[in-house]
Parts: structure tokens; C-alpha cells; sequence
């Protein structure tokens, strides 16, 4: 049968099972003083990677069904964000950026600025004049391999992590950091101590010093342990400027403990929040593209999120239809999809239900959906069942369906009840 369409929200409270948080779509300027105002003085760790100012539109890319994820040939791509900018409206959107981060965060918090060294001076001088100089800490250069090579300048092979305090109370654990310590050949001497514990020594003013296999070592203000995502890696997303996970566990590690907020106010591919949230912190992301939002929606595929606002539909599209059913079979609730009708003629054409990038099964209650079944294309699994199922779960609510297509829009389909069994 056809299930109607109801609503869907444009701030979008998550819950993972021990980390909460809000994804925002929002624009700047006006981005800036809400987000300021809101959480103000609560943000443990904030962490902005901008648009860079290279004169560019970036996409997201999504493959249509299982045949163009096999493929690797996108058939949609939607708009992420254009990076061309003029009569220094880029200069304008950075301090607004700092200025919000500024006043989100906690006294014992850090910022951490992702910048090309093209637009760092510009990111430093900001970050003094609203921080103060008195509140840098690190210029950090993560350092990477990966990419074409000049001929006519040295490759430019590395972005800068600007990291700034709000006050002199950080909180910074560099045991976050920590490395297996890596076996150079030199010319300390190798050996064995009475406990069986390898180490590499050297003698120094009729001293020696030990440097033990089994003890990490710290990271320095120059990254080069961590690589940036390659082309096919089944971990993209598609959305342009994927930065790795590695990455923001690294900031988040050493900047903030469990249970802190951290923020991104430049969300893109949704890596900080995915991260925050596995590392149980509570999370704010925000950010000023649609396709942002849902490519974060879909790292974030299993959290329940709350119902407060109409579905939006792009211009010049319909509604879009669900065929599903629903039926119980020894205590466990089972959904079928039988088609899905995107409601936009000429995408590409209809077929079954090769529209449908993702979907979820569960229910509402009390205004909120949550998710107890989930499934979602990707490079490692492009075919999407058609069938998910689930124990009936706490009393109270109606089965659901949450389907996010390929326009990159996730609607929320109410289902009818089941014998007052929901």
C-alpha cells in the first residue's frame, strides 16, 4: 500500500547510543549569531575546515542503484558548495566563523582552523584579532603523499591546523596523541632489558638513555601518520573535500573528554560528527548545504532524530510516494519496499527501487522516529534490501519508514498501525 509522506526536520537532534547531538542547516551570516547565541559557553572543542578560496564548485555524488555503485559512475550530482567568492565576502564568512566559534566555546576549550597555506596568513591574522596572540598554540602541518606532482614549484603536499585556545585554562591531553613508536635504523644501540622489553639506547653525558618499542610516542606540530582518503576508498561518502576519520579523532582526542560538545561549523561529509559521536561526545553540526546534511544524516544512519518541521521538496518536484507493507511474525516486525516513485520526471528512469539511497524501519513516538532496522548503499554493499525487520521494541508509537533518495532528500513515511500492537 501507499504510505503518505509526513514530517521531516531541518535541525535534525540525533541520539547514537551514548552520544547526543544536532545537525543544522544553516547559512551564513545569519548562521553565526544563532549559533553563537545558542551555545554559547558550552563547546568544549571546535573545529573549522572553511572553504579553501580556490575558485571552485564542489559536489556530492551519488550513484544511482546497485549497477552504478558497482560501476562507480554517478548518475546525480548534487550541489555541495561553490568556493568563488568576491569583494571580500571570503574574508567576511572566515571572521564570522572564528567570531562564532569564540563565543561557543567553554574557558577550557581549543579551536582547531583547517586551512591551506594559501589562505593561512589571512585564517592567523583573524584568529589573533579575535582570540588574541597570547591564545595561539600550534601551527600543525598535516603533511600527505597523495596527489599529482609539479614541475614548476615544489608540490604543494600539506594543509595547516591552526590551534587556538579560548583562555588559559585549556584542557589538552596529549596522551590522545600518542603513536606506536616507530624502529629507526641509527645509531643507537639495540638491546634487551631483564623484563624481555626490546629498546633502542644511547649514551649521552655518562648517561644512557632508553627509548622502549612497547612505549608510544607524541605527536609533534607536523602530521605525516595520517593519510587522506584515496579515490576508491569504500570509506567516501562522495561529497567532495572528505577529510579522514583519523584526523578529527586526533583533534577531538586530545582537545575534549567524554561527554563534551564539539563543533563543526563547516560540517561537509560529516566526519566530525561521526567521529565525536564514536568517541562518545556530544556533537553540533551545521552547515549551509543541503547535501552536507545528508551525507551526515546517513553517517549518522540508526540515530533517532526528532519530527518538528514540513518536509522540503526542491522546486519543481512532487512529492515522492512509497509502496511498502508491514506485516508481524513471531514478535518481530518485518517491512517490505516494493517500489518508490521519486517524484521528479527525467532524473533517470524509474526502477523499483534503485531511487532510494538509503532507508530505516522503526517508529514514532512521542515526535521522535527512532530507528530500530537500517540500510544504505555503499562501495562495499551497493545492493539495498528491500526487507528490514525488528522486535516490536517499548509500546507506544507507529511503524515508520525514513528513505533518503537520490535529490538527497529524507522523508518520513508514517505506516498504518498493526492491531494496536505499536
Amino acid at each position: 500500500m501507499r504510505w503518505p509522506p509526513c514530517a521531516c526536520s531541518r535541525e535534525i537532534h540525533v541520539g547514537a547510543d551514548r552520544a547526543r547531538g544536532v545537525i543544522i542547516r544553516a547559512r551564513w551570516p545569519e548562521a553565526a549569531g544563532r549559533a553563537a547565541q545558542t551555545y554559547a559557553g558550552q563547546i568544549q572543542t571546535v573545529y573549522l575546515d572553511p572553504p579553501f578560496d580556490t575558485g571552485k564548485p564542489y559536489f556530492l555524488r551519488l550513484p544511482v542503484g546497485e549497477t552504478g555503485w558497482r560501476k562507480g559512475k554517478p548518475m546525480v550530482e548534487l550541489p555541495a558548495y561553490d568556493d568563488r567568492w568576491t569583494d571580500g565576502g571570503y574574508e567576511e564568512m572566515i571572521r564570522a566563523a572564528i567570531q562564532t566559534a569564540h563565543a561557543m566555546l567553554k574557558p577550557e576549550g581549543a579551536l582547531f582552523l583547517h586551512i591551506d597555506p594559501r589562505r593561512g596568513p589571512l585564517a592567523r591574522r583573524l584568529l589573533d584579532e579575535v582570540f588574541g596572540a597570547g591564545n595561539y598554540v600550534n601551527e600543525i602541518v598535516w603533511a600527505y603523499e597523495t596527489g599529482g606532482r609539479a614541475t614548476g614549484h615544489f608540490s604543494r603536499k600539506h594543509d595547516t591546523l591552526l590551534f587556538y585556545r579560548r583562555s588559559d585554562r585549556l584542557y589538552f591531553d596529549i596522551a590522545a596523541a600518542a603513536m606506536p613508536r616507530a624502529r629507526r635504523h641509527n645509531h643507537m644501540r639495540r638491546g634487551v632489558d631483564e623484563q624481555g622489553r626490546a629498546y633502542s639506547a644511547i649514551n649521552s653525558g655518562g648517561k644512557e638513555y632508553r627509548y622502549y618499542d612497547d612505549e608510544p610516542v607524541y605527536a609533534s606540530d607536523v602530521w605525516t601518520d595520517i593519510a587522506p582518503l584515496q579515490q576508491r576508498d569504500p570509506r567516501r561518502t562522495g561529497f567532495d573535500t572528505q577529510k579522514p576519520s583519523a584526523l578529527l579523532a586526533r583533534v577531538i582526542g586530545c582537545a575534549s573528554r567524554p561527554g563534551d560538545w564539539a563543533a563543526d561549523l563547516f560540517a561537509g561529509s560529516g566526519t566530525t560528527a561521526r567521529t565525536a559521536a564514536d568517541m562518545d561526545r556530544n556533537f553540533v553540526s551545521m552547515d549551509a548545504s543541503d547535501a552536507s546534511v545528508v551525507t551526515t544524516r546517513k553517517r549518522m544512519l540508526g540515530c533517532s532524530f526528532e519530527l518538528d518541521a514540513p518536509s522540503r521538496v526542491p522546486d519543481g518536484t512532487e512529492c515522492p510516494a512509497l509502496d511498502a507493507a508491514i506485516h508481524v511474525e513471531g514478535g518481530v516486525l518485518n517491512a517490505a519496499l516494493a517500489g518508490y516513485d521519486i517524484g521528479k520526471a527525467g532524473v533517470c528512469p524509474p526502477d523499483g527501487l534503485a531511487h532510494v539511497d538509503q532507508w530505516s524501519f522503526g517508529i514514532i513516538r512521542g515526535g521522535v522516529f527512532h530507528a530500530y532496522a537500517n540500510a544504505a548503499r555503499d562501495r562495499r554493499s551497493p545492493a539495498l534490501p528491500d526487507t528490514l525487520s525488528f522486535g516490536e521494541g517499548p509500546p507506544g508509537g507507529e511503524p515508520a519508514i525514513a528513505v533518503v533518495d537520490i535529490l538527497g532528500r529524507r522523508i518520513v513515511f508514517r505506516g498504518p498501525s498493526i492491531g494496536g500492537r505499536l
